[in-house]
């Protein structure tokens, strides 16, 4: 969206391989005299540093703009994931913790805003057909340039019901990351990051790991699925993909360092005590292999 805009995106570092969210000092030292906000993620479900990043914005006279879409409900305390900065994104795409197959969800602190966001979400019309109902009047105004992104309601109505059973959830994926942190203990090299995070601090929308250092991911990723299990990667570094690079831009060596050791193992909310052995001794026999040439 930075780019369709026509703005220029920055890129900042991680925090380190044990916090991989976007590092609050890196971010203070990018902002210059164009900057106009500053976007964080909250990588995996793992909350960010908003209270520092909040800090910053703030002196520098900027916008926050949380992407809280891996964060669904995580308490901070800086207070809820996405409801801290001036604007907080939600996805409810296929793989997210409340999902309706795809679309997403925009907030704003300022009554304002959110009421210029709920207009131009549907084409900036002055009223809405509820409202004409209520009132009987037939016409409307379009005063500015809007779109449609509006979700259905039967695509809403889903979300609603998903919502009810998201703390149901989240505690199954709390009892799997947990699962999964004291197995992954045994395996050598093996890094989990946020592991001084208490469990209940996340949405755990992901599990991933850092494997140890000149591991030949492929071969991994290749032996796992051979026993069934299968995993990811999350992400590739944006500002390294061929639309996105700058030779102007600072470098990121920790995201550069962390990216080829990144692999994500499988998280969600039905996940089986003995599916997350299953998948802890698929990756020990795997990192066997692999060492083993």
């Amino acid at each position: 969206m930075v780019r369709l805009l026509g703005a220029r995106p920055v890129f900042a570092d991680v925090t380190g391989h044990d916090d991989l969210t976007i590092d609050p000092e890196h971010v203070l030292s990018l902002i210059g005299e164009k900057t106009r906000a500053v976007v964080v993620m909250h990588y995996g479900g793992f909350s960010a540093d908003l209270v520092r990043l909040a800090e910053v914005c703030a002196s520098r006279g900027v916008i926050l703009i949380e992407d809280a879409a891996h964060a669904f409900a995580v308490s901070t305390p800086a207070g809820t994931c996405g409801m801290v900065g001036d604007y907080g994104t939600f996805s409810f795409f296929a793989t997210k913790n409340v999902s309706i197959g795809e679309g997403g969800l925009v907030v704003a602190r300022d009554p304002e805003r959110n009421a210029f966001i709920r207009r131009h979400r549907s084409h900036a019309l002055t009223t809405t057909p509820v409202e004409r109902a209520a009132s009987g009047a037939l016409d409307y105004d379009v005063d500015s340039v809007g779109l449609n992104y509006r979700p259905s309601d039967i695509s809403s109505a889903i979300a609603l019901a998903q919502l009810d059973r998201l703390p149901d959830a989240q505690r199954a994926r709390e009892a799997a990351r947990t699962d999964y942190r004291h197995r992954l203990a045994a395996l050598e090299g093996v890094v989990l990051p946020f592991a001084s995070v208490p469990d209940d601090e996340s949405a755990h929308h992901l599990a991933a790991i850092l494997l140890p250092e000149g591991t030949n991911r492929n071969a991994v990723v290749r032996s796992m699925r051979t026993r069934g299990v299968q995993v990811g990667m999350h992400y590739p570094p944006t500002h390294l993909f061929s639309a996105y690079r700058d030779a102007d831009a600072p470098p990121l060596p920790i995201t550069e360092a962390v990216v080829p050791r990144l692999l994500s193992l499988p998280m969600h909310a039905r996940l089986r005590t003995e599916d997350v052995a299953h998948v802890v001794e698929a990756l020990g026999s795997a990192l066997a292999e692999e060492a083993h040439g």
